[in-house]
């Protein structure tokens, strides 16, 4: 059996028009909730540190320990190829940039 590249089932998928549509409608989706989820981290953080969560509709939908796990239970989700996944820490994240960038 020939396994197909990336580049083919890409380009597979994206023959029709409906298939198109559906792909911008997931990626705008999943973006959302990634914006609502990066808006909302101080709030979520304090429920959910040091957990890894999938966010949709503005809302935390599932929570758990590890990334497989999260997976796990997303399975079956009619949401699991939108949700924004993120690792969600106890303290608030700090960006460390180089000196080179000022």
């Amino acid at each position: 059996m020939k396994m197909s590249t990336t580049k083919q089932i890409i380009r597979q998928i994206m023959k029709s028009e409906d298939s198109k549509n559906e792909v911008r409608k997931s990626i705008i989706t999943n973006q959302k909730n990634m914006a609502w989820l990066t808006s909302q981290y101080d709030k979520i953080r304090k429920e959910y540190g040091s957990k890894f969560v999938a966010a949709h509709n503005g809302r935390i939908v599932e929570s758990a320990n590890t990334l497989p796990e999260l997976l796990v239970k997303l399975k079956d989700k009619p949401y699991r190829k939108v949700a924004a996944i993120s690792y969600i820490t106890k303290k608030r994240p700090r960006l460390l940039l180089p000196s080179s960038v000022f």
